[in-house]
């Protein structure tokens, strides 16, 4: 199978990115390649993103928990887009539904945050 020199080279700086990022934003990072950008475009795909490409055979201790609470985050960013289109189920601002987005799913880094947040946009649309 062949796949697309862009989407070779954007599975690689995800991988990339994830290497360098703390564990949370790491966790993050893998699901949203994974579930998120590689939907996008056209077919084939690369692999998804295994946690071992990033951290090697010793996957550290927590990461468990951190992807679990990465996929929490996903799952929450619905209603910050039905805020920012200020849909009648929304009960805040979009600034309000960001900042308390942000903070029920703290230790996360601005950049999660921001595309966790462009993922719930993109779905309420």
């Amino acid at each position: 199978m062949t796949f697309s020199a862009y989407d070779l080279e954007e599975r690689e700086r995800y991988v990339a990115e994830a290497k360098a990022a703390s564990l949370r934003d790491a966790a993050f990072t893998i699901l949203y390649y994974n579930q998120e950008r590689r939907k996008w475009g056209p077919k084939p795909k690369p692999d998804p993103i295994a946690p071992e490409e990033v951290f090697g055979s010793r996957i550290p201790q927590g990461f468990a928990d951190a992807s679990w609470d990465a996929e929490r985050m996903l799952r929450d960013c619905f209603r910050v887009g039905e805020a920012f289109f200020g849909y009648a189920s929304a009960t805040e601002t979009f600034d309000d539904a960001s900042a308390s987005f942000r903070r029920e799913h703290p230790g996360f880094g601005e950049n999660s945050y921001q595309r966790a947040i462009d993922v719930g946009i993109m779905a309420a649309r």
